[in-house]
């Protein structure tokens, strides 16, 4: 994993800085990834979305994917007592992303199994965490979501081989997003406040 400031990443990742949903950008179709189409439970249902992640990724000759805060707040901005998240807390502590950083996260394609869960679990306990990714040559804008589901964008010149790569993955492509539960108890929605 690779820590990029956001002022360089506005350069490397500039669609990950429209402040609208990326189906919203001209040349766009939006679309929402699941594994499944019925609940199951999150253990099941991230692992799987991690995996498939990471074969879609090498379906389509991608080797890293690059993630960014949607708000300019550090990735680990808030602290959250609930087990799993607090795993997740340590694990980004662990890998050198540190308390203040709120930058670009590069993440090698081999890595996303053991990421992705990680980054689901700060997801879902702290509502600051949402992000954006994308592939190094901006051909598909992705976002993981509280439920597991990646909702996302690709340029339309991508589409079919998208699809057809994403279908290879174990990926439902449809339009509607899979709730496996209700909000997480301890999931803190604060404004955020920079940092001094």
């Amino acid at each position: 994993m690779k820590k990029i400031s956001r002022k360089k990443a506005k350069q490397l990742a500039p669609a990950l800085f429209f402040r609208r949903t990326a189906a919203g950008q001209k040349g766009r179709q939006g679309f929402i990834l699941n594994t499944s189409l019925e609940p199951v439970p999150f253990r099941y249902s991230i692992v799987r979305v991690a995996k498939a992640l990471q074969i879609l990724c090498a379906e389509l000759g991608i080797d890293s994917l690059r993630f960014l805060p949607w708000y300019p707040a550090p990735w680990l901005y808030q602290k959250n007592d609930y087990p799993p998240i607090e795993a997740a807390y340590q694990y980004f502590l662990d890998s050198g992303i540190g308390k203040k950083f709120d930058g670009l996260i590069e993440v090698p394609v081999a890595e996303l199994r053991e990421f992705i869960p990680h980054l689901f679990w700060l997801v879902r306990g702290n509502s600051t965490a949402d992000n954006y990714f994308c592939d190094p040559d901006g051909r598909m804008i992705l976002s993981l979501c509280k439920y597991g589901n990646i909702h996302g964008a690709y340029k339309f010149s991508f589409e079919k081989e998208f699809e057809a790569a994403a279908e290879r993955a174990g990926f439902n492509v449809g339009s509607e997003c899979i709730r496996t539960s209700s909000a997480l108890p301890g999931r803190r929605m604060l404004g955020y406040k920079k940092l001094n």
